[in-house]
């Protein structure tokens, strides 16, 4: 049975956005906006369902946690410190719109609230191409390293979990550092993979999840900083 997700959103005027015609993917903006994520309805979210929408920069309030991001694919709760993710038939994308990073460290802490498919981060992200760098991790898996470009990815590195915690609703911190061609990849301070390569100069940084409205997942930023 599926567990409850992000479903249905109020708008201040009580308005239910997710009975709207599908003309975006929703970004909550900011606390009080609507319920809580976890007590929402188990029925897709009509909104959600044009995953071809181009991504729509938060409205959240200034120096607010999601001021700045913008996310596509298709649904993104950016209210808090904690932002919450559900896919819709295709991979979920949310990544930092006001600058670009090419040296940068980013670490974020991540965790899957509902099924068992991969949750990552992107950087060297081109939001106009779809391309860039990203590490996918399996919470029962692994991990891989990837060059992408649309639904076309070439794997660098890959590993098993053996730092990984498993369990469903538990937190993972998965770092990344970037440093001209080389690329650093830590989970939960450890050091599993070092990659390199220079196609991709700069770009955004962000989070991804893959799959269906059965996936639920949770990120934090830890750490964000670079030569942007």
């Amino acid at each position: 049975m599926m567990r409850p997700g992000i479903h249905t959103v109020f708008s201040k005027a009580g308005i239910a956005l997710a009975a709207l015609p599908a003309l975006f993917c929703p970004i909550l903006a900011s606390r009080g906006d609507g319920p809580d994520p976890a007590a929402h309805s188990s029925a897709p979210p009509l909104a959600a369902q044009q995953t071809a929408s181009p991504p729509r920069v938060s409205a959240a309030r200034p120096s607010s946690p999601g001021d700045g991001w913008a996310a596509f694919g298709c649904y993104w709760d950016l209210r808090d410190s904690v932002f919450f993710a559900q896919g819709y038939m295709t991979t979920a994308k949310a990544y930092y719109a006001r600058r670009t990073f090419g040296s940068f460290t980013f670490e974020v802490r991540m965790a899957k609230l509902a099924e068992d498919g991969a949750i990552g981060l992107l950087f060297r992200y081109d939001e106009k191409l779809d391309r860039g760098y990203s590490i996918h991790l399996w919470p029962h898996g692994g991990f891989a390293v990837s060059k992408f470009r649309g639904p076309v990815k070439k794997d660098f590195a890959a590993g098993p979990p053996s730092h990984f915690n498993r369990e469903m609703h538990t937190w993972n911190v998965v770092k990344v550092v970037g440093a001209g061609e080389r690329f650093d990849i830590f989970v939960n301070g450890f050091h599993v993979a070092t990659v390199h390569d220079a196609e991709h100069r700069r770009g955004r940084l962000g989070l991804l999840m893959p799959g269906d409205a059965r996936q639920l997942a949770k990120f934090q930023i830890v750490t964000m900083t670079g030569d942007g």
